[in-house]
Formats: C-alpha cells, sequence, structure tokens
C-alpha cells in the first residue's frame, strides 16, 4: 500500500566537509539513490545508461536545483500496484484498476481514501500524469499497453 509508514523514508547523509547537516524536502526514490551517491563521489560518469534514476548531488551539495529539478512526486510501485505521493496528495492504482486517494495534509494517518472528484481538476491532472511518466520511464509493462487510460495519464 503507499501510506506514508512505508513509503516515506526518510534518507541520511553524512558528508564530512562537504554537507551541512540540515533537512531537504527532496523527493528522493529508490532508483536515484545510486547516481546521487556516486554524483556525490564524482563518479557521475561511470553510470551504466541502464540506470534509470538521476543524480541529485548538485542540489543536495548546494541547495540549488538547476541541472536535475527537484521531482514534484515520488513513485511507488509493486507488481500489482502502482502509485505516486506528491507533497499533498497520495495516488494508488491497482491492478484490477480502482484506485486510493489521500489527501496527506488532512488526513496524515491515510484512514479516508477520497473520491478523484473531491480534490482540485488541476491536482487530478497533475497526479495522473506524474502516474504516467513515472511508467513510462521505468519501462513498466502498465505503460506498454497503456493500461487505465481513465486513471493514468501517458
Amino acid at each position: 500500500m503507499i501510506y506514508d509508514e512505508s513509503f516515506s523514508i526518510p534518507f541520511f547523509i553524512r558528508y564530512p566537509g562537504q554537507l551541512k547537516p540540515g533537512v531537504n524536502d527532496l523527493m528522493l526514490g529508490a532508483t536515484d539513490i545510486m547516481p546521487t551517491l556516486l554524483g556525490m563521489m564524482n563518479l557521475g560518469d561511470q553510470l551504466p545508461e541502464t540506470v534509470k534514476g538521476k543524480d541529485y548531488s548538485q542540489g543536495i551539495l548546494t541547495g540549488k536545483y538547476r541541472k536535475v529539478k527537484k521531482p514534484v512526486s515520488q513513485f511507488f510501485y509493486q507488481q500489482k500496484e502502482k502509485g505516486v505521493r506528491t507533497d499533498r496528495y497520495s495516488y494508488l492504482v491497482t491492478g484490477d484498476g480502482n484506485y486510493q486517494l489521500f489527501d496527506n495534509l488532512k488526513d496524515p494517518y491515510q484512514i479516508h481514501s477520497l473520491k478523484i472528484e473531491e480534490i482540485p481538476s488541476i491536482q487530478t491532472k497533475l497526479l495522473k500524469k506524474e502516474l504516467g511518466n513515472w511508467l513510462k520511464v521505468s519501462e513498466d509493462g502498465w505503460a506498454k499497453e497503456h493500461k487505465f487510460p481513465d486513471r493514468i495519464t501517458y
């Protein structure tokens, strides 16, 4: 499930002399860890072309995300369910075409799933588009098949 307890996991970096203690709201995904850490070690050019993640090292080190912009969502996927989390909403589409939607500000414990019509349409479009983009980038089978086009924008 897309609950914050298993999805939004803090990522700690200690890099003496290079990184001052602080908190960053970067939504770092699992696929971004290797390229980011290699980038911090100046080994970013050693990345295989098959790596799908992004290198956020410059943004983490400088606080300025010019080269690679901060993502507006995190990607969640398992074989039978895929979703995204933005700074406000968590949206999950299940393998049978159903969905779950939570407003993480109004419902931080994610107890009450919302109907898609209950949030602003601009947010609905963003969630569907972000999920479609993540599925395409990860070369997921759902993107190849254009599964659930009413729930995901490819």
